[in-house]
């Protein structure tokens, strides 16, 4: 690890301190050589974001119902989740239930 650079920024150069700032969807500890990407259907409000809790549900990925990030067994890596709302079904709640009546 490079120890120079803050939490939410990174550097590959070890010999040289020329820390990047991490984009939006990514995040780095502190002494991070890259950024890593927030878990898929999940991004960060802001760049510079510091650690994987500052990952959350992207914006309409849950199409008709609520977003959570849950940990399964023995993964440190959360796997975002969808809630449907009534009515609703599929892993991003795009479907409504009375489409799959039939089919």
């Amino acid at each position: 690890p490079n120890p120079g650079c803050p939490e939410g920024e990174y550097s590959s150069n070890f010999t040289v301190i020329s820390c990047t700032s991490c984009q939006v969807a990514t995040f780095a500890l502190a002494g991070s050589s890259e950024c890593q990407q927030c878990p898929v259907g999940s991004t960060t409000l802001k760049p510079k974001a510091e650690s994987l809790q500052n990952c959350s549900c992207s914006a309409g990925y849950c199409n008709h119902g609520n977003c959570f990030l849950t940990y399964q067994s023995g993964n440190s890596i959360p796997k975002v989740t969808c809630k449907c709302h009534s009515g609703y079904t599929g892993s991003n709640c795009h479907f409504p239930t009375y489409y799959l009546i039939g089919t």
